[in-house]
This record gives structure tokens, C-alpha cells and sequence, in this order.
């Protein structure tokens, strides 16, 4: 009796200092489930997890453990404690890496959740996104870089907007012009036409013109003396001159 009992200890004594292997702990359909919504985000040179706590079916979740395999191969993995996310790094972008997290409980582990993902370095490109408020640069992966506020430039004017001065995003619209009154510009006589114009009363850009029609002189007797009117004028003066001329003789 007391050599099993000095057995027992030596084995617990053993185990312990880890002379002997502890038997890995299996999953089970009384251990809890697969951790639920495995999400998979690449970045670069590195994946980031996140899953859901799933039922531990009264097997409390001790810890997490996620593994990575490239082309079936382990390459990866180590326990995580007790958390829902995790990040593994040192990656190489470009590689397809199958990613599996699985829960620990006091008895029993779940099965295994799993997805593949593909770590890359990120491409933010030079183009400008943005929107009301601020413009950045962005990887197709949605990670973006550069995120600042608008810069607004010269106030907006008659025809020009105001724009951000770093991606040139339209801040406030042109003001439009503000028209003056008709100002002659050029008095019109009975031979020529004239003109006129309108101003804007803000940048004084000139925003409409008209001509004037060409002026009706008034000759003898009140008549236009405007040809050929004015042949007819002078013939009555000439008639009436002479009938006057030969009164008086």
C-alpha cells in the first residue's frame, strides 16, 4: 500500500516537472462549441483575428489557441489567453495562410474555426478620397493613410470656387456676378450707332453690352435729315425760298 501511494507521488511529481508529457486535451462534443464568426483582416505582413465567445456546454473556456498553416504545413500558432482577438505578425505578404483558433476548456478543446487569409503591404496610391469634412489616401484593403482635414484656399469669387489646396475638393461655390446699370460707353450720333454696358459691381467684369440705335436728326420744318430725307428737305426749302423771293420782287 504505501509503495503505490509512493508511486503515485513520484508520478504527480513527474508530471509536474514535465519529465512526463501531460496527454493533449481533446476536443469533444462535451467541450464547447467552434469560437463562432471568425473574421480575417489582412495587413501587412500580418493577419488580424477577431471571433465570438461560442457555448462551452459547461466546460468553462480556459484559454484560446490559433495555429497557421501555408499549403497544410504548421508554420504558426500559439496560445492566446483567454481574449477574442488576436494579431499574428512576421508574415510574408502574398502568402495564402490558413488561419484556425479553437477554445480550451477545463476538460476538453472545441473544434477547430478556421479561414484563409493573404497578408499584403499596403498600396495608398496618389490619388485623393474624400469627403465633406477631410481627405485621405486608401488601400483596396480599406486601410487609409493621410487623414487630415480640409485646407481651404482663396475665398470663392465671382466665377471662381474655393477648393481645398490638397485635393482640391470644391469647399464653396463660385459667388456668380453681381450686374450693374446700363453705363454708355459710347454716345450714339446720326450716322453711327452707339453702345453700352453692363458691370459687375463686385470684380467689375463686364456682364452684358448692347448697341444704340443711330439718332433721327431734325432738320427745317422739324423733318429727319437723315438721306434721304434730307434731299426732300432741302427741296421744300428751295421751293419755298423762291416763292418768297418772287413775292418780294
Amino acid at each position: 500500500m504505501q509503495s503505490k501511494k509512493f508511486l503515485s507521488v513520484l508520478l504527480t511529481l513527474l508530471m509536474m516537472a514535465g519529465v512526463i508529457a501531460v496527454a493533449p486535451v481533446v476536443a469533444s462534443a462535451a467541450g464547447p462549441d467552434a469560437p463562432l464568426n471568425l473574421v480575417l483582416t489582412p495587413g501587412d505582413g500580418e493577419i488580424i483575428a477577431t471571433w465570438e465567445e461560442p457555448p462551452d456546454n459547461g466546460d468553462t473556456i480556459q484559454y484560446y489557441v490559433y495555429d497557421l498553416y501555408v499549403s497544410g504545413t504548421l508554420v504558426g500558432g500559439n496560445a492566446i489567453g483567454n481574449v477574442l482577438t488576436c494579431t499574428a505578425t512576421g508574415l510574408t505578404n502574398g502568402t495564402e495562410y490558413t488561419f484556425g483558433v479553437y477554445a480550451v476548456g477545463a476538460v476538453y478543446s472545441s473544434p477547430l474555426a478556421q479561414d484563409t487569409c493573404t497578408p499584403h503591404g499596403h498600396d495608398f496610391g496618389a490619388a485623393w478620397l474624400n469627403d465633406a469634412t477631410n481627405h485621405w489616401h486608401e488601400c483596396e484593403c480599406g486601410e487609409k493613410s493621410g487623414l487630415a482635414a480640409h485646407i481651404p484656399g482663396a475665398a470663392a469669387t465671382c466665377t471662381a470656387a474655393q477648393v481645398c489646396t490638397a485635393c482640391a475638393r470644391q469647399l464653396a461655390a463660385a459667388t456668380g456676378h453681381t450686374p450693374g446699370d446700363w453705363v454708355v460707353t459710347l454716345e450714339p450720333t446720326t450716322t453711327t450707332p452707339g453702345s453700352r454696358q453692363k458691370k459687375c459691381t463686385v470684380c467689375q467684369a463686364v456682364t452684358a453690352t448692347e448697341s444704340i440705335a443711330v439718332l433721327k436728326a431734325v432738320g427745317l420744318f422739324g423733318m429727319n435729315t437723315t438721306y434721304p430725307s434730307n434731299f426732300l428737305n432741302w427741296f421744300l426749302f428751295i421751293v419755298c425760298f423762291g416763292f418768297i423771293w418772287m413775292w418780294f420782287i
